[in-house]
């Protein structure tokens, strides 16, 4: 038979493994699983503004990213232009997703040992709501491939999620979109390289008033495509920026229609840049697409060449 004593254990020893019930059945757990908290503070679709500041190299960076009218934009130096919105997802995708469990550390130490500080961070993200509301991550060290520790910026709590850190970076070529110079062919009319112009009729493209040499149609469509196709590969650094201000073309080219533009393409010292006239900056171009656009001699067929080499 229990004592007293005994009684008295074995009922502190229920209530113990009652309240452990309770915890791990109404805190821990719920019908998925462990219980987590996201980790943004408010939906992805409602973020407008993305801004990152960037401490993980030897030079300090940041950049601003804006959405609005259902696109992101890219701020660089007081201009807008358009952002990748795939690099755009590959980031608030996976902020979206995450859900926060157990952390790593809770204390103001941890999160200076792990880099996620609030005056010692690799790369500090805000994001602003349309509603105004603002939330603060910060991200350190890397636990692992793919992985990043983060911390709320209302939370002492440090925590490990699935993230590229890579893709955090406050580089502006990262973010912009390739194809913003690309050329909408559809309200051209007309296209005049140099001394030659190049006219749409109802019959097709045809060089205006030029006896001495006819279109070669086949090349002339694929160097239109190449327009349209076109993909830059970032912004040309200040130094060269500064050379081309006062640099002669290799190719200008103006586009006429609805929407008129020039296009001008450079070649110095090894490096082709592009710059369109309603597009502010130089961006550099690969050589094998630029060789492409600047090599314009094959487009006309000197008069009395075979026919069936000029028409469409």
């Amino acid at each position: 038979m229990f004592n007293r004593f005994n009684q008295g254990l074995l009922v502190a020893f229920v209530l113990q493994l009652l309240l452990v019930a309770v915890v791990q059945g109404n805190v821990l757990w719920n019908d998925d699983g462990i219980d987590t908290e996201p980790l943004l503070a408010f939906e992805r679709e409602q973020v407008t503004e993305v801004r990152i500041d960037d401490h993980s190299g030897d030079t300090e960076r940041s950049l601003t990213l804006v959405r609005q009218d259902d696109r992101w934009w890219l701020e660089r130096n007081g201009q807008r232009y358009p952002a990748s919105s795939a690099t755009v997802d590959t980031v608030l995708g996976p902020l979206a997703e995450a859900q926060l469990t157990w952390p790593v550390a809770d204390s103001g130490t941890a999160a200076e040992r792990f880099e996620t500080a609030d005056d010692n961070y690799q790369r500090r993200l805000a994001l602003v709501t349309d509603g105004g509301d603002k939330q603060h991550l910060y991200f350190g060290t890397s636990p692992g491939y793919r992985q990043v520790h983060v911390r709320r910026g209302d939370q002492a709590d440090v925590h490990s999620i699935q993230l590229n850190a890579v893709d955090l970076n406050a580089k502006a070529d990262a973010w912009l979109d390739r194809g913003l110079l690309q050329v909408d062919l559809e309200p051209v009319t007309e296209v005049a390289l140099g001394e030659r112009s190049v006219q749409r009729r109802e019959d097709g493209w045809r060089l205006a008033d030029d006896a001495d040499a006819n279109l070669d149609q086949g090349a002339w469509k694929d160097w239109l495509r190449k327009w349209s196709t076109l993909t830059v590969s970032g912004w040309v650094d200040e130094e060269l920026e500064t050379q081309l201000a006062d640099a002669e073309p290799a190719l200008t080219v103006e586009f006429g229609g609805a929407e008129p533009m020039q296009v001008a393409l450079y070649h110095q010292d090894g490096t082709y840049a592009i710059q369109r006239s309603d597009v502010p900056g130089y961006f550099r171009v690969a050589n094998g697409v630029a060789q492409g656009l600047v090599d314009v001699d094959g487009l006309w067929v000197a008069v009395g060449k075979d026919e069936a080499s000029i028409t469409e």
